[in-house]
């Protein structure tokens, strides 16, 4: 059996509790409770391939309102090279 094509995460650690890495093509979801780093680890993920292989990336972040049981969502980051080095902007849309 081939061995997979595998995305290094970029993340002090994570590589070794994952084998490897992410299977390249992968959509990843990561859930938990406030403030346990959720955010963080996506937006240094997406920073640490902007940074070292010139691939732009997006997290998205949502959460479930516990009045109305509807998810909300936050405006998206995106995370690329550009003039001067990597950037980061917020997404209109």
């Amino acid at each position: 059996m081939p061995k997979a094509d595998l995305v290094r995460t970029g993340i002090a650690g994570l590589n070794d509790i994952l084998p490897g890495g992410i299977p390249r093509g992968n959509v990843i979801l990561v859930e938990g409770a406030t403030g346990t780093g959720k955010t963080t680890s996506g937006m240094e993920f997406v920073y640490g391939g902007a940074r070292e292989f010139d691939k732009p990336g997006v997290v998205v972040v949502s959460e479930v309102s516990p009045d109305t049981g509807l998810v909300t969502r936050a405006p998206e980051r995106r995370v690329g090279k550009g003039e001067g080095g990597v950037s980061d902007e917020e997404s209109s849309e």
